[in-house]
């Protein structure tokens, strides 16, 4: 903790003349006190001489008490910021200055405007606790305010549609889901209906009958490939519309999966599976174990052909080996090494299956068994419900009674309702490796829950699939639409050494992007791009753009659109950054100049009259 220091101004020649003096004269005192006869209170003479001189000097040289900085509050008015918080908030921080944004609207309030955040804490270093009204700032605005403890002033969210999650490039028949939440004024009583339109119209609807925050999620399934325009809607029950925010999706052919199964046995399992990839157009070729090298195989979509060893040439045509510990058991070393090798140099995925949890596979034990799980208190028919990202499969199925255990390089594909880990994989060079401890996924078939189990075998496949044998996969990281004028986040999984992005819009120059390698994974990179103009872009790799392979697209959003979304996103981001900024001492992290006062003269007066006095009392006894 800081405290008060007593500074002396620097000394001017009359001040070291004064000071001179003031030596001289206590030279003099000395000296006579020591040449009196009367040598009885010798020491008080000297001491009271002492103070007198200092006395006087201190005040020649009008010394100042130095105090630490005190915390300088303001006010940030943004966008939306209603008058009622405004005025309580300027009643208590009477004191306080108050600064705006350009957007603000603050009639009847004395302010400064300022253009950003950064040009406030650069012009006004002083400020130490900033209180935000309104909306809020954004992720990328609010790193101008670290070491500054910001307090959230938070509004409700507003009326429309705050939150969503937003497919980007769906597959041709394959179903898209669109989910968020709408809030409807309390202060309204009709009813409402969200509406999702397609190119050719509504494709699906919800009705909100009560006010506040409602969760909806809605479904279309894209008939052909290209890039087209939704609409999220918002009517109320009288037909007047609330809201309507397009985005765009760029609907692309499915590539089909290229599976081949290793079962110790013929499952009901495998025959399930086959089905789904035949209405998915995949391609899969089974193989059963009937006895000691004798084998049962099934091809689908596929031309027959020798499946008894594994070799490179046979793992280069399929993207996911699925196999269990019975098949990984009897596989010979040098099948092995090839299974490996096709998964760290060329990418294939290997799911396994839930009896290799405890399976000690010998030498490939830490490659094959990357997992380890966590036993649970609970019956061997253990039943669960799959979650994941925001997918949630109503319908139960039997898992075994373990929990994958999260580690360092593990990623969860899939939990039950406690959060447990149920499948996940784990890079392995260029490959993956995944683990499912669910069972008997055809149940859902036999329910009549065919959705549930297509949902579950495309998350794993998907995630574990070979990627696009060579070709590059981009990935947008907002969740929700992309703004103009705002950074957005762009991942790329390539086999390529050091690549570099290309976006294209409408200008005809394309603007670059360079991408920092990921340090878990080194086939992954991720780049900034900052949008300047709304309307479609597409992104390439400069080598994909010079052999014309096949670019991503993905809508960019002028700044008119999506206002709930905005507001909901400042405002997120303001509060999580209050939250982190409380801790933040300004004493250590920012402060403003240090004042000084002088010391009164009184209370250096009374020292000197006080010891004159008692000189002169001194010598008269």
């Amino acid at each position: 903790m800081k405290v008060s220091r007593l500074l002396l101004a620097e000394g001017t020649p009359l001040d070291w003349i004064v000071a001179g003096l003031a030596i001289g004269v206590l030279v003099v005192l000395v000296r006579l006190a020591l040449r009196r006869p009367n040598r009885q209170r010798l020491a008080l003479r000297l001491t009271l001489s002492g103070i007198a001189v200092g006395s006087l000097v201190l005040m020649a040289w009008q010394p100042r008490f130095q105090t630490p900085p005190r915390p300088v509050e303001a006010i940030l008015i943004t966008s939306e910021a209603p008058s009622a918080t405004l005025a309580r908030l300027a009643d208590s921080l009477i004191a306080a200055p108050r600064y705006a944004l350009p957007e603000a609207r603050v009639a009847g309030f004395d302010v400064e405007i300022v253009p950003d955040a950064g040009f406030l804490t650069r012009r006004h270093p002083e400020i130490t606790v900033l209180h935000i009204v309104g909306e809020g700032l954004p992720g990328y605005a609010l790193e101008a305010l670290r070491g500054v403890q910001v307090r959230a002033h938070p509004e409700p969210p507003p009326s429309g549609i705050p939150f969503v999650d937003l497919p980007r490039t769906p597959t041709v028949g394959q179903t898209m889901r669109v989910q968020g939440q709408v809030v409807v004024d309390e202060g309204r009583t009709f009813s409402y209906r969200l509406y999702l339109d397609g190119p050719g119209g509504p494709v699906d609807s919800l009705d909100i009958a009560m006010p506040g925050a409602t969760t909806f999620s809605l479904e279309a399934v894209p008939r052909q490939a290209g890039r087209y325009l939704y609409r999220l809607v918002l009517v109320e029950a009288s037909g007047d519309t609330l809201a309507v925010e397009p985005f765009g999706v760029s609907v692309e052919v499915p590539v089909p999966l290229r599976v081949l199964v290793l079962q110790g046995a013929p499952r009901f399992e495998t025959r399930h599976l086959k089905n789904w990839l035949a209405e998915e157009g995949g391609r899969i070729a089974i193989r059963s174990t009937i006895s000691r090298d004798r084998y049962r195989t099934d091809f689908l979509n596929l031309s027959e052909r020798d499946l008894s060893r594994l070799t490179p040439a046979v793992l280069r045509t399929f993207d996911v080996v699925i196999l269990d510990g019975r098949v990984l058991a009897a596989l010979s070393d040098t099948e092995r090494r090839v299974l490996r090798m096709a998964v760290r140099e060329e990418g294939l995925g290997v799911l396994l299956g839930p009896d290799l949890l405890n399976l000690n596979d010998g030498p490939s034990e830490g490659f094959f068994q990357p997992f380890e799980g966590r036993p649970l208190d609970e019956a061997e028919q253990r039943r669960v419900r799959l979650t994941w990202e925001n997918t949630v499969l109503a319908s139960s199925i039997p898992a075994e009674p373990y929990a994958i255990a999260p580690a360092w390089g593990v990623a969860l594909l899939m939990q039950d309702e406690a959060g447990h880990g149920v499948a996940a994989m784990r890079l392995q060079g260029m490959g993956r490796v995944g683990l499912s401890l669910a069972t008997e996924t055809y149940r859902w078939v036999l329910e009549g829950n065919a959705g549930m189990h297509a949902a579950y075998w495309s998350r794993l496949l998907s995630a574990l699939a070979r990627p696009s044998r060579g070709a590059d996969q981009w990935a947008v990281g907002t969740r929700g639409p992309v703004l103009r004028d705002e950074p957005v986040t762009l991942s790329l999984h390539t086999l390529d050494a050091r690549p570099r992005g290309l976006v294209f819009s409408t200008s005809a120059t394309p603007d670059t992007v360079y991408l920092a390698q990921d340090p878990v994974e080194r086939t992954r990179w991720h780049g900034t791009f900052w949008p300047r103009a709304a309307g479609w872009h597409r992104i390439a790799t400069a080598r994909a753009e010079a052999s014309g392979e096949r670019s991503f697209w993905f809508y960019v959003h002028p700044p008119t659109s999506w206002k709930a979304v905005q507001a909901a996103r400042k405002s997120t981001a303001t509060m999580q950054f209050a939250e982190k900024s409380v801790s933040v001492s300004y004493e250590t992290e920012r402060t403003g100049p240090p004042t000084s006062v002088p010391v009164p003269m009184l209370w250096l007066f009374i020292p000197f009259f006080i010891s004159c006095a008692g000189l002169w009392l001194e010598g008269k006894l």
